[in-house]
């Protein structure tokens, strides 16, 4: 926006200039005619950890698993590629590190041609409960002449076979995380038309379980097909608007997107035009003042439904935010969320404060999704 732009200092102000400028240049097309801007306001949880403090919790846990573990790895690109500078960097990560010629019982990471260089069908091997196995692609991790390049995907694989090792073992301990006792989290898979369960037993451990639509005569207990949240898309597939439905204390929420987008405090406008070179929001004081919607993990209550966003992490942000936070709304099967039943909701939100999910980043949904994902890839013997 152009410096001289004038701006009116009322509330809306800047909403209203913003959508007067987008109505004259969109005139006639009704392009924006659904467009408005809200203010909310919401409560903040995740802003007493940086990102720094996450993304080293994730690498101590890493780091305590593998110390007395053996990880082999497997070259299937059908290049002979040299893994010996893989192994080696691996060498102080973990008890011992091996190159093989193909998996073997334990921990595996494969390497592996990216899709676009497959002739036919995908040939990549699953992981199942004796034989652990994560991809990489050639090109993530070696360089033409040898060398190991891409080390936060070299250290990604082997956090994806904890991820792994605790979906196997139905446990979340050794990611350093608590589960909420007796509490469900239900997932469609909708490739395979199956829902998939998880309930903790107690902080650390779960159960898994599975209902297939067409093939499970007691699937009418599936939470989706209960509550009717199931339609055909384009390709004939059930499907669902719901990511994510979670039972606790005996009450079902679901968790889906909404259209709704999060931008910045309309007042870094009024100081950016003023000042080009305003940089004071890099701070945590200025996070919380001008990028409050945009950071951390913001959630309300509004129309008996709980609203939320999630956003980039830490204090003093030193980075570029590319894309705007989507709204998620949780809703109650059994009415409207009051206030005093949105505290246990909002304990489940805490599950989006880790980095395990989106590597060195929190995740938008609970962390139990990741499991249940986990799960259906590995199609894990239940």
């Amino acid at each position: 926006m152009d410096k001289d732009t004038p701006f009116d200092h009322s509330k809306y102000g800047f909403a209203y200039q913003l959508l007067s400028s987008f109505n004259s240049y969109y005139e006639g097309t009704g392009y924006v005619s659904k467009l408005s801007f809200k203010e909310v306001k919401a409560k903040t949880i995740s802003a007493e950890e940086t990102s720094m403090k996450l993304n080293k919790k994730v690498t101590r846990a890493v780091a305590d698993f593998f110390k007395d573990k053996k990880v082999h790895f497997v070259d299937q690109t059908g290049k002979e590629l040299d893994l010996a500078p893989v192994a080696e960097y691996f060498a102080d990560k973990t008890a011992e590190a091996t190159c093989v010629e193909q998996v073997k019982e334990g921990f595996n990471i494969v390497v592996v041609l990216p899709p676009k260089d497959y002739n036919g069908k995908d040939s990549y091997q699953r992981s199942n409960s004796k034989c652990l196995i994560q991809h990489i692609f050639q090109d993530n991790c070696l360089k033409k002449n040898g060398q190991i390049m891409g080390k936060s995907a070299l250290d990604n694989s082997l956090k994806e076979l904890l991820v792994k090792y605790c979906v196997v073992n139905r446990t979340v301990k050794p990611l350093q995380v608590k589960g909420i006792p007796n509490a469900e989290f239900h997932y469609w898979e909708k490739k395979a038309g199956t829902c998939w369960s998880l309930r903790f037993k107690d902080e650390e451990t779960f159960e898994l379980a599975k209902s297939n639509q067409l093939l499970d005569s007691l699937s009418e207990k599936n939470p989706f097909i209960e509550h009717g949240l199931l339609w055909k898309d384009k390709k004939g597939r059930m499907t669902s608007d719901y990511e994510l439905l979670a039972r606790i204390d005996g009450e079902l929420y679901g968790i889906k997107q909404s259209k709704l987008r999060t931008m910045p405090n309309k007042s870094l406008y009024y100081k950016t035009i003023e000042d080009p070179e305003f940089r004071y929001y890099r701070n945590k004081t200025g996070l919380d003042e001008y990028m409050s919607g945009i950071v951390y993990e913001n959630h309300w209550l509004e129309n008996g439904r709980v609203k939320y966003n999630v956003g980039k992490i830490g204090r003093g942000m030193q980075t570029t935010i590319d894309k705007v936070s989507v709204v998620r709304i949780i809703n109650s099967f059994s009415g409207d969320i009051l206030e005093e039943e949105a505290e246990k909701i909002y304990r489940m939100l805490k599950m989006t404060e880790v980095t395990f999910v989106k590597y060195k980043d929190l995740t938008v949904l609970p962390y139990p999704l990741k499991l249940l994902k986990e799960a259906a890839r590995m199609k894990i013997e239940l």
